[in-house]
């Protein structure tokens, strides 16, 4: 097996978890290869790496060709596992291009705090999590989160970092310097959500009372290093708060062994790694009821739980630990915790199982066969020289969670590129897939009903090759035939549109047909990119208008409602539509609308 890691930067010591799990992998027999957005010209390569891995660029998230395309789509790996979830956002253009499973990790802020303010990353967040194989979370919280977003409980995990147990590992307690006072410590990212200031508050409250302590910070600068020095200055605590600054692995596990207690002040958590490896040192750790900190230390077995942003609850919450015994108490059954649950190679043991089981139903090269169902529902993709997007739409289909019997055909109208052969590769994933071939149709409606034609379903839904269906599609337009012969999906214009932000679905289609040219997006639009029907209502009028050139599907909606057969709009029914060039149809649904009325009148 082999596994490609997607990171924003390799090496990168700020996470050292990225390279224990790298070197976890390669331990186990398993080709790792990583695809880093920045390579660390400079930067040696980890000891435990050399010679053991590939290390180069991911390239381009928009270029697929030429000498700078993406190397997620040219990499031979198995499995592809993105170790934050902010990199499958950033190619998330190409996703369905990638044959290989994918594995999202989800670590926090990518979800927790990215997500308050900025429609790009919301809006992402729900088209990506769907669309990727398994979902990795560092806490239930991040867990609960991502569902949010719209991740299936079958796509996510829980999967604690964890730490490294060869370094971390609990010391014989030093000898305690004359007269020293309560030494305390933090480990993180000097960040404001990590919520430092409020800890700098705490230390004051803890002087004002008589308390002799220290506190260290250590850490790399990420923006909050120049607020956290000001709280020191204003309060006077230059000589009782340090900021060490960024330290390597080993440095930490000797500041953490020259420390008492271990305090984090976050404001917002994924599942603290610091917090598990001072607790494997065998601290008593005060920590935030927030995110996955909660989830991993015990009130008042491990340490102690407090609410975040209140300086005086973190204060006696540290003052409880001032003496010897309960410090030690809690330190035991803190590093006695962390041996069983919070060990780094049973994290990766997990996530190999979860790569394993991912290789194991890959492409088998067999036609899924259609699941027996009374209600068959047919699927018609409508394809032309549809080969560079096609990938997307089959794979969104595939990742449909409709429980009835469904099978997918796609109508290929004379392509001259590889739509067939791409097409082809899904049938072992989508049930029944076939092409059936509209290469000599004189015309798109001529096409579409040779599709509908060849459909074993008694109800049939459309959709376009460019385009990509959202979760639930599926279901929801199934749901809605069971009670109208006609439906309309709802059309999001900006997700697939290159810098495209926020998102902007269509509302309900205005059925009026006293004019129905003087402005045609104000009028129901029977578009084949998003709609569905029943057969009979399909034969009783008449199929699609082979004569016209464009705008059958126009003619006919337009036939559906003047024979009282209003279509039924399905907000849920959302396909996310690429951008395309304007088709001039207004003349054409001119020509068309006189016949209209002519053939209705006749039903």
């Amino acid at each position: 097996m082999k596994v490609a890691m997607v990171t924003w930067t390799f090496p990168e010591y700020f996470e050292p978890y990225t390279i224990d799990h790298a070197a976890g992998l390669v331990d186990r027999g398993i080709e790792c290869e990583v695809l880093t957005v920045k390579v660390v010209a400079d930067a040696p390569v980890p000891r435990q790496l050399r010679g053991r891995v590939a290390i180069r660029a991911a390239g381009s998230r928009v270029r697929t060709w030429g000498p700078h395309r993406c190397a997620l789509l040219d990499t031979s790996a198995d499995v592809i596992h993105f170790q934050h979830v902010g990199l499958a956002l950033q190619y998330q253009s190409l996703l369905a291009q990638i044959h290989a499973p994918t594995v999202v990790s989800c670590r926090g802020s990518d979800v927790l705090v990215e997500s308050i303010d900025s429609p790009w990353v919301t809006e992402r967040l729900r088209y990506v999590l769907p669309r990727v194989d398994r979902i990795h979370c560092v806490s239930q919280d991040l867990a609960d989160r991502c569902a949010s977003f719209g991740a299936r409980p079958d796509q996510l995990f829980v999967g604690r970092t964890g730490a490294n147990l060869d370094i971390f590992a609990r010391q014989a307690p030093g000898a305690r310097p004359q007269g020293a006072g309560l030494r305390l410590i933090s480990v993180a990212r000097l960040h404001w959500v990590k919520g430092f200031e409020y800890a700098v508050q705490a230390v004051r409250l803890l002087q004002e009372s008589g308390l002799r302590v220290t506190y260290t910070i250590v850490g790399p600068d990420y923006g909050a290093a120049a607020a956290i020095r000001l709280a020191i200055r204003d309060y006077g605590l230059e000589d009782v708060v340090k900021i060490a600054g960024h330290l390597p692995p080993h440095g930490v596990r000797d500041m953490l062994a020259g420390a008492d207690v271990f305090v984090q002040p976050s404001l917002s958590e994924g599942t603290p790694i610091a917090v598990m490896e001072a607790m494997a040192m065998g601290l008593p750790v005060v920590v935030t009821d927030v995110g996955g900190a909660r989830e991993i230390v015990e009130n008042g077995v491990h340490g102690h739980v407090v609410p975040s942003r209140d300086p005086s609850a973190l204060a006696v919450a540290i003052e409880k630990l001032v003496p010897g015994d309960a410090r030690r108490r809690m330190g035991a059954a803190a590093a006695e915790h962390a041996r069983r649950c919070f060990d780094h190679e049973a994290e990766v043991d997990r996530l190999v199982g979860v790569f394993e089981s991912l290789v194991s139903r890959s492409p088998s090269g067999r036609a899924l066969p259609i699941r027996p169902g009374a209600d068959l529902l047919t699927v018609v993709v409508v394809a032309r020289d549809a080969g560079a997007t096609i990938d997307d739409q089959l794979r969104a289909l595939s990742f449909q969670r409709y429980e009835g019997s469904w099978e997918v055909v796609i109508l290929d109208a004379a392509s001259t590129d590889d739509t067939r052969s791409r097409a082809l590769a899904w049938q072992d994933r989508l049930p029944g897939l076939r092409i059936v071939d509209a290469s000599s149709a004189q015309s798109v409606g001529q096409a579409r009903n040779v599709a509908v034609r060849t459909a074993r379903g008694a109800h049939v839904v459309m959709c376009d090759a460019d385009d990509v269906v959202a979760p639930g599609w599926l279901s929801a337009f199934a749901q809605a035939l069971q009670d109208h012969p006609f439906v309309l999906g709802a059309m999001e214009r900006s997700m697939l549109a290159p810098g495209g932000i926020g998102r902007k679905v269509d509302d309900a289609p205005v059925v009026d047909l006293r004019d129905p040219v003087s402005d045609l997006h104000e009028q129901t639009r029977a578009l084949t990119r998003n709609c569905g029907f029943e057969r009979g209502l399909f034969e009783r009028l008449g199929s699609f208008d082979e004569e016209l050139r464009k705008a059958d599907d126009l003619d006919s909606g337009w036939r559906a409602a003047l024979a009282e057969h209003e279509p039924r709009f399905v907000a849920e029914a959302v396909v996310h539509c690429r951008p395309r060039r304007q088709l001039a149809v207004a003349d054409h649904a001119r020509r068309a609308l006189g016949s209209v009325r002519q053939r209705v009148a006749s039903l």
